[in-house]
């Protein structure tokens, strides 16, 4: 994303409207930028009650980074509004994605909140809730979004061109695009280390497989570092559970936050943080989970996709194309200055018309 100081420029004040509650580390982030940091629990706001919060407050100028059941209560909220809706892609977009029972038994007041914003933003229609319910909850393809939603967005910051023709095609996006290149490269500083680096996501977190399964994958991964002498280096993700990080430190896993270590190889699913490492000339294995099939874009920056980790070499992993791939699939390095202006200049084309009435 692009950073704060752009925002603070145009705001000495901003609002965080948020559905569950927000940790303290981000909100002094807020605060190296901003005068007032207000944060508001929107948890269960229909369309209406949102529209007034933002009337109430003032807001002309609102951000949002995904298309969640949500989201899309937000954008019916302000579709007959001058609020100008600023959308920056956040990782990538599966077309379908599965859930498993600990997804509904762990995200009980996330399933209920999904449920009640579909039939707010289908006006209570029964069939057309249902479809959408189950693109959210039951892993139906997306493109059933597409035919009772659109996203009436102002400006739209994507990766690169495979990931602006998928948004046109999924959620019907006619407003402006910028492609502003891979933005995660902006977020983190990468750090050389010795051994073998796994990239952390939140499939037992999100519901998507359960802890048995990711406990002996975790294992297999251990046996592999011991297996040929080195050490393993994780890059966690912001929401892995105490179960998860407490696992990686009983197999003495080394343990990243912040910084993106770059090692020898690369193993992950699905991240899309992986095409970091192809963008750093590091191979990456795709480790494929049963029933989770790999994404095109990260297929198509990837060494080598396997279901074991036994008998493989890594001193012959192919990554010589991989680094084209990744710029064709997740664009090249941003430039923080091309993305404000555009930001600017689409905001202020935007506001013209309505000076000028």
């Amino acid at each position: 994303m692009f950073n704060n100081s752009f925002l603070s420029s145009c705001s000495r004040t901003i609002y965080l409207y948020v559905e569950d509650d927000i940790d303290q580390k981000t909100i002094q982030l807020f605060k190296q930028y901003f005068d007032f940091v207000i944060v508001k629990k929107v948890l269960f706001f229909n369309s209406n009650k949102i529209k007034d919060v933002l009337s109430h407050d003032k807001i002309n100028f609102l951000i949002i980074n995904s298309f969640t059941a949500g989201d899309f209560r937000i954008i019916n909220a302000i579709k007959d509004s001058s609020i100008f809706l600023l959308y920056i892609q956040h990782g990538l977009y599966l077309k379908y994605m599965k859930r498993n029972i600990n997804f509904f038994r762990n995200n009980f007041k996330r399933v209920l909140s999904s449920l009640y914003y579909v039939a707010d933003i289908t006006s209570w229609n029964l069939m057309k809730s249902y479809d959408i319910a189950s693109v959210y909850l039951r892993g139906k393809n997306r493109s059933v979004i597409s035919k009772e939603l659109r996203s009436k967005t102002s400006l739209n910051i994507v990766l690169s061109e495979y990931w602006k023709q998928f948004h046109k095609e999924i959620y019907k996006i006619n407003s402006e695009f910028f492609i502003a290149g891979f933005l995660d490269l902006l977020k983190f500083k990468s750090k050389p280390v010795d051994g073998i680096v796994y990239c952390a996501q939140t499939l037992v977190e999100d519901g998507r497989i359960d802890k048995l399964t990711m406990l002996n994958f975790y294992q297999e991964l251990y046996d592999f570092g011991n297996k040929i002498a080195v050490k393993i280096f994780v890059k966690t993700h912001p929401r892995n559970s105490k179960w998860t990080l407490d696992i990686f430190r009983s197999f003495e896993f080394s343990i990243f936050t912040k910084e993106i270590p770059i090692g020898i190889v690369t193993i992950g699913h699905y991240s899309s943080l992986l095409p970091i490492w192809s963008i750093n000339k590091c191979p990456i294995i795709i480790f494929e989970l049963k029933k989770h099939p790999t994404p095109e874009s990260i297929s198509n920056v990837s060494s080598l996709t396997i279901q074991t980790l036994k008998n493989i070499d890594i001193q012959t992993l192919n990554f010589l194309e991989v680094n084209k791939k990744a710029i064709e699939y997740f664009g090249d390095i941003p430039i923080q200055e091309n993305i404000n202006n555009n930001i600017l200049k689409s905001y202020e084309n935007s506001i013209l018309p309505s000076i000028n009435r």
